[in-house]
């Protein structure tokens, strides 16, 4: 957020409120962009996200999909995530049960009923930006435009 908000601010007579709707656009961008990375981390190709799959996985950090993951996961299931969260070596076992934990129908659902709101917001702030006649709006209007084909629309 604050990188379009200085941006702004260093041009032509900034406007506050356009300053502050900028900020929260690019707030609102970053954690959905770290969302689409944190899912794609499970589901991406190595090719096409540009890092090995189950990283932050082995690295131990407890991102969304593991959360979600958990909360619809039985006993046996919640051992199977505990036993290897964090470990750099998995099992091909291991990787595909976790993959089906990921991918259950329910974390899919909880998972675009956190980003669908988000991106409301994301549009109706933009919108207002346009009413302040903001100059780099098309800019912004197709940065939203990619963060969401390219993340959401699976």
């Amino acid at each position: 957020g604050t990188y379009l908000k200085i941006g702004y601010l260093l041009s032509q007579n900034p406007d506050k409120e356009v300053s502050e709707k900028l900020y929260a656009i690019g707030f609102e961008l970053g954690v959905l962009f770290q969302i689409r990375d944190d899912y794609l981390d499970y589901i991406g190709a190595p090719q096409n996200i540009g890092k090995e799959k189950f990283l932050d996985f082995k690295m131990g950090k407890p991102r969304l999909p593991i959360l979600l993951s958990y909360k619809y996961s039985n006993s046996n299931e919640k051992k199977i995530l505990e036993k290897n969260f964090g470990k750099s070596e998995q099992s091909n076992t291991s990787v595909r049960h976790i993959l089906e934990l990921v991918t259950k129908r329910e974390c899919i659902d909880d998972l675009k009923s956190i980003i669908k709101p988000r991106f409301e917001k994301l549009l109706k702030i933009k919108d207002e930006v346009c009413i302040s006649a903001f100059h780099g709006y098309d800019v912004l209007e197709n940065l939203i435009d990619l963060v969401y084909n390219e993340s959401f629309n699976t």
